[in-house]
């Protein structure tokens, strides 16, 4: 239960790490990292990869600019 919590509070936790602090904290089990991924995935908490994006073009931060003193509050 305190494993779910811990990817509650930082999604960006990976398995091998989930799998160590439980294994430290419960010396008689041993989990591998499947396993975590299996009972999060049951949980319906699945991993995933950032979308990447370009970063803004020099073009791209004068029109955001010019848009933006367009637009004062």
């Amino acid at each position: 239960m305190a494993n779910f919590r811990l990817v509650r509070k930082n999604p960006t936790t990976d398995y091998r790490q989930i799998a160590s602090d439980f294994n430290s904290k419960f010396k008689e089990h041993k989990i591998s990292k499947e396993t975590v991924r299996r009972v999060l995935a049951k949980k319906g908490i699945e991993s995933y990869s950032a979308v990447k994006k370009p970063l803004l073009t020099a073009s791209d931060r004068t029109k955001r600019y010019k848009w933006c003193k367009e637009r004062p509050n």
